[in-house]
């Protein structure tokens, strides 16, 4: 009889578990799948409308409304709740589109010649799956607003970029062209010849690969990029220089911290610190801090752990 009723209560709890496990499943604010915007869409034919694609791209394009319609769909409702739009982040888009590795620049551009630019972190970062922070804060290209079509007539265009926290200035009406440019790190401060480097004049610096584990990891990878005192060199940098602060595009330095952020040159030397762009022979995605990252491939402390590895390197500051 004992070992009866403890198989019921060992049932019994399983059942619990599954049932809750399902209800978090469903109900879990950060789980998006099972609200689908594709049985959204209105009825009828979409409008007419094409969009160019140009710039760093495989294959430069133009797109329908018709594609769109095709491509993942998200939506984004303004915080009042009044209304809703449904339409392609711009991410999305132009991970559809085949960019290049190293873009870094989105330029939408409206038939009235209104353009506006969008660093592709902010595109990606736009979309990040956090419940509130997702439903009011992608960036999107919007052709569906509270149910309907969005035309010339009623919306000023078929096609708005809608970006929210940003000024009125970035909405951009009647988009008619994406231009994909590449992404840039400039060096400033103590050098003679400041630079913009971009994926294509970093060629003229000889590329390193180095074999290293991050922090504790046993498991080792070749880290790829240029030796940041080679950029440096590469624009002059001046005798009485003493360090460097690596800046990310979302502003912050290393550990977010910008007093940490400084190295001094000779940290810098030891630490192999580099300018890199590829893991193994693969390109960084912009999830993993690409398409530029500084790597420290070292066994030096601290600087082995990847709290020191800045992710989307944006900007070298010689002081």
């Amino acid at each position: 009889m004992r070992k009866k009723t403890s198989f019921i209560a060992v049932l019994v709890a399983v059942i619990i578990v599954v049932c809750v496990g399902a209800l978090v499943i469903v109900f879990n604010p950060f789980n998006k799948s099972p609200e689908s915007t594709s049985n959204l869409l209105p009825s009828g034919n979409s409008p007419e409308w094409v969009v160019k694609l140009t710039g760093s791209v495989a294959q430069e394009k133009t797109f329908t409304l018709q594609d769109l319609t095709q491509m993942p769909l998200s939506n984004v409702t303004t915080k009042d709740n009044s209304t809703t739009y449904i339409g392609v982040s711009l991410f999305d888009f132009c991970n559809q589109s085949n960019m290049n590795w190293d873009a870094g620049y989105v330029q939408v551009i409206g038939e009235n010649d209104n353009s506006t630019i969008i660093n592709l972190y902010q595109a990606w970062n736009s979309t990040k799956e956090e419940w509130y922070y997702y439903k009011y804060n992608i960036i999107l290209l919007a052709f569906v607003k509270n149910g309907q079509w969005m035309t010339n007539q009623t919306d000023g265009g078929s096609v708005k970029l809608i970006t929210p926290h940003f000024n009125e200035s970035y909405q951009i009406r009647s988009v008619s062209q994406i231009s994909i440019k590449p992404w840039t790190i400039t060096i400033t401060g103590k050098v003679a010849n400041p630079i913009t480097l971009t994926a294509a004049n970093m060629s003229r610096i000889q590329s390193t690969t180095i074999n290293a584990a991050v922090g504790s990891s046993t498991v080792a990878s070749n880290w790829t990029g240029i030796l940041i005192m080679d950029a440096l060199n590469y624009a002059n940098v001046s005798r009485y220089a003493q360090q460097v602060t690596l800046v990310g595009i979302d502003g912050k330095t290393c550990l977010g911290v910008s007093v940490i952020g400084n190295f001094t040159l000779d940290e810098v030397t030891a630490a192999n610190m580099m300018i890199g762009y590829q893991q193994d022979g693969k390109t960084l995605t912009i999830d993993h801090g690409g398409p530029f990252k500084s790597f420290c491939p070292t066994t030096v402390q601290p600087f082995k752990f990847a709290t020191y590895w800045m992710k989307w390197l944006h900007e070298i500051i010689v002081y």
